[in-house]
This record gives C-alpha cells, sequence and structure tokens, in this order.
C-alpha cells in the first residue's frame, strides 16, 4: 500500500488475555501446542486454524465461544504473535490451575503494507513499542524533515521549573498501598499546595477518594488527558498515580526482550503526559511552574527532560526504610544485553524487519 500513516499515539505493544477457563478450557486449547522462547515463556502455535478460526468467527452467537472469541482472534491474526507462561499453562491443561493468562503482541510487519510509517507520540523512545521492537530489530529513522517544522524539539523553559519529591525510590501501587505511605504523600502535597490553584490526577482504583477536598483551586485531570489543551493556565500539577506495568506483564517484557526496568517507560509517560497539560506545553509561559511528584526515581529522568530544572524533596514525614520493597526473582543471565544477544540469536530468522520506518519524537 502507498502512503505514508502517521500515528501521533503509540500503539499497543500487547494485549493481556485473562480467562477464568478450569473446566471449559479444553474447547480451544485442545487446538493449540507451545513453542518455547525463552526458558519460562513460549508461544502459543494453532494447530487446527479451521477449528480455532470457527472460534474467533462464532457465527452461531454461542455465549460460551462468546468469552473465548477475542482471544480466538488474536490466535488467528498474522499481526500478533500470543505468548503464555510455559509452566500456568502446563498446570491448566492438567487441571492445576484455573486461569488462562496470555500476551498478545503486535508484530513490526503489521505495518508491512506501507512503505513507510511515522510516529509522532511524545517521549516515542521511552514507549513499549518502541522498546519492544528496538529490540526485535526494528530500524527507526529519526524523520528530520519533520523534526525541523516543529516549534521546538527540546524544553528550552526547565529552569522555570521546581519538581519537588517526596520518597526515594519507584512509587508504584504496592508501595503505596504500604501503611501510612499514600496518606503522607498526600499531606506533604497539601501543606505545599495551600491557597494555589493546581492540577492533580490520581489512579482510577482512587476514584471514590478527594485527596485534596476542601482546596478550592484544585483541579482533576482525566486519567488519559492526552492532547488536551483546557487546562495550560495553571502552573502547577500534583501527580499521585502510579502507571508502572503489572508485575507480570512487566516481567514478561523484561524476559521476553530483555529489557531493563528502566526502559519500559509506561509511568514516566503518563506524568509526561499529565504536567504537560500545564502552562510546561506554552513556550512563551515565562513564569514559575511546580510538579509535585511521589517518588525521586521519576524525578532523574523529568531533570534530563526539562534542562535546568531544579528538583527539591518535600518533608514527608517519613523515613526510607518505612518503604519496604521486594527483591526480584534472580537473572537467568548475566546482564540485560546478554539476555538480549541470547534472545536475538535465537529468533534472528523469524525477525526481518524493514529498515523503512521511521520516528518523530517532538517534545510537547
Amino acid at each position: 500500500m502507498s502512503g505514508t500513516p502517521i500515528f501521533d499515539e503509540e500503539l499497543n505493544l500487547d494485549v493481556s488475555h485473562v480467562l477464568n477457563i478450569p473446566k471449559s478450557h479444553p474447547i480451544i486449547t485442545q487446538y493449540l501446542s507451545l513453542e518455547a522462547v525463552t526458558d519460562r515463556y513460549s508461544r502459543l502455535k494453532i494447530n487446527d486454524i479451521a477449528e480455532v478460526q470457527a472460534i474467533a468467527n462464532n457465527k452461531s452467537g454461542d455465549e460460551v465461544w462468546g468469552k473465548l472469541q477475542t482471544f480466538a482472534r488474536y490466535l488467528c491474526s498474522e499481526d500478533w504473535e500470543t505468548y503464555v507462561l510455559t509452566n500456568s499453562f502446563t498446570k491448566l491443561l492438567s487441571r492445576k490451575n484455573v486461569k488462562l493468562t496470555a500476551y498478545s503482541v503486535r508484530k513490526a510487519s503489521s505495518l508491512s503494507i506501507f512503505k513507510s510509517v511515522r510516529f509522532a507520540s511524545a517521549l516515542f523512545e521511552h514507549t513499549l513499542l518502541y522498546q519492544g521492537w528496538k529490540a526485535q530489530g526494528v530500524n527507526f529513522i529519526e524523520d528530520q524533515d519533520l523534526k525541523r517544522g516543529l516549534s521546538f524539539s527540546e524544553h528550552e523553559n526547565g529552569h522555570l521549573l521546581t519538581i519537588k519529591w517526596g520518597l526515594p525510590g519507584v512509587w508504584s501501587k504496592h508501595h503505596r498501598n504500604q501503611a501510612g505511605v499514600e496518606d503522607a504523600i498526600i499531606k506533604a502535597m497539601r501543606r505545599d499546595l495551600a491557597d494555589q490553584s493546581f492540577l492533580w490526577q490520581q489512579n482510577k482504583d482512587r476514584a471514590d477518594t478527594l485527596p485534596f477536598l476542601g482546596m478550592d483551586g484544585a483541579k482533576e485531570l482525566p486519567n488519559f488527558p492526552h492532547g488536551l489543551n483546557d487546562f495550560s493556565g495553571y502552573h502547577t500539577v500534583a501527580i499521585l498515580t502510579a502507571a508502572h506495568l503489572a508485575p507480570d506483564r512487566r516481567k514478561f517484557h523484561q524476559e521476553l526482550w530483555g529489557l531493563a526496568p528502566s526502559q519500559i517507560g509506561t509511568h514516566l509517560l503518563s506524568v509526561y503526559q499529565a504536567v504537560m497539560r500545564s502552562s510546561l506545553r506554552k513556550p512563551q509561559c515565562t513564569g514559575p511552574k511546580t510538579i509535585l511528584i511521589p517518588d525521586y526515581a521519576t524525578v532523574k529522568s523529568l531533570l534530563d527532560i526539562f534542562p535546568g530544572s531544579r528538583a527539591v524533596q518535600l518533608d514527608v514525614g517519613l523515613e526510607s526504610s518505612e518503604v519496604s520493597r521486594k527483591r526480584g526473582r534472580p537473572r537467568i543471565h548475566k546482564d540485560d544485553a546478554e539476555r538480549l544477544r541470547a534472545w536475538r540469536r535465537k529468533n534472528q530468522a523469524k525477525h526481518q524487519i524493514s529498515d523503512a520506518i521511521h520516528m518523530l519524537v517532538p517534545r510537547i
């Protein structure tokens, strides 16, 4: 197909499937087999495409098939590959597990009908799509012509920005839910934001709470504020959102593509999109601006994105030792580079990707 489409937001790299089918799984699993990809994960292969396609189509409107229909469609699609945790899937077959958990991953070849493709989403290098496809050998090329047409390619008002943070480490739902931690962060933010007008954002699972109740200047941001221009009159943003991948999904991408945790930037992207609804998106606005976030890990990335900005710690009233962290599983490979080299050697023949995909990375 001729033409070069432009995607102004990232495409989803993956889709998760969680099906509670301890008894009925043979309806579809009898037509599937496993192809090992790593020590822990396998690709699902279809042994009888006609039977799985029938479930995907579900022309009779069968209600049981209806529960499996979306999963079957991804299995049958040439644009996606579906993976499972090998041990979990094997236990499901032997009735020692009740859930089927799978991840369908978008193949870069799904865009091969186009001569080239341009991505124009903010911080594109931090997206899961970029990291996953790059690990598979996709060659992204910065489009210099389009870049020259941008009003600016980096933030020049970083010296006007102060980033205030609460605790060292990474802000996650696990940390947030520890006794007293979220309350301490909110109290520190409320003290700092007294009598100010500000934007704020939190997770959907906290929708029934009002952390800034009684503060007349508080204005809540939607959870997906991408592209909204209605809030650019605000100069301060408070972020309570934790937008990291779920642990199982994160481990899947880390092991399959050899990604380090720092390469999976879903939380940073969420924070960036939220704070960029404020006057930070207006280069001509030269007044002071403030971001309040719970963790220092995000601060380090924001300092790079906004050159000249400074970081100040909030008085949260908690010692770092009060926020514990669980240890992860031991590495299979010596380091992430070795893991990635091993994956590429094993899959090189299966992932020959065109180098005609372009990349445009605006900073606004």
